[in-house]
């Protein structure tokens, strides 16, 4: 299970790299480049502090923060990470936001022509836990494009749902590449689920299936 553990680490997902910090917003400030941005976004510790001032980034306060690197700041790149730290915030109900504009906007990114960006978005839906996207998701898996069939497969394991896990079941038994239906089997059996990082106490039941 090294595999998937390294994958976790690599996206940033569920886990803190960086401690709660407040100059964050300096650290910020003195990053130079796309991918510079969203690694230290997808590692800011989860704290109510960090998601405020990520939801102002995602609001592209300029006011507030007049010194930020903006131009850098709203690359879609960097928005991906900037909505996968508010989804997530918002799945452990440390933050009180509308779900349905980061997971749309990752959404609509997952079917850019640019492939970094559609690669890092597949990665991120599934975040959002919503039920209604697992069709969408699965379509790609089943086009077996070496690292979008991947994300898409990680984003289908963390919505957590049984839907959710009777699809990567039906995924494992239909892919024919071998290194994608051992990922796939990894993620089944994987007791890291999803449910036991996610809370859904802040939820209303309909927000699984998007609705």
């Amino acid at each position: 299970m090294k595999s998937l553990i390294f994958l976790y680490l690599t996206l940033g997902f569920l886990c803190n790299s960086y401690a709660q910090e407040t100059d964050v917003a300096d650290k910020l400030k003195d990053i130079k480049t796309v991918d510079g941005i969203y690694n230290f976004i997808n590692h800011l510790d989860l704290s109510k502090e960090n998601l405020n001032f990520v939801l102002d980034l995602w609001k592209q306060d300029k006011d507030k923060y007049p010194d930020l690197p903006w131009k850098l700041i709203s690359e879609d790149i960097s928005r991906i990470a900037i909505a996968s730290n508010l989804i997530q915030g918002r799945r452990q109900c440390l933050i009180d936001i509308d779900m349905d504009e980061p997971h749309d906007f990752v959404l609509a990114k997952s079917k850019s022509k640019d492939l970094s960006v559609k690669g890092r978005a597949l990665s991120v839906i599934g975040l959002a836990g919503y039920e209604s996207d697992i069709p969408y998701l699965a379509s790609i898996v089943l086009d077996e494009q070496e690292g979008f069939a991947e994300g898409a497969s990680l984003s289908i394991f963390f919505i957590g749902s049984s839907s959710a896990l009777t699809s990567l079941d039906d995924l494992e038994r239909k892919v024919k590449t071998e290194g994608l239906k051992n990922f796939l089997a990894h993620l089944i059996e994987d007791k890291k689920s999803p449910d036991k990082v996610f809370s859904m106490d802040c939820f209303k039941a309909s927000r699984l299936d998007g609705t």
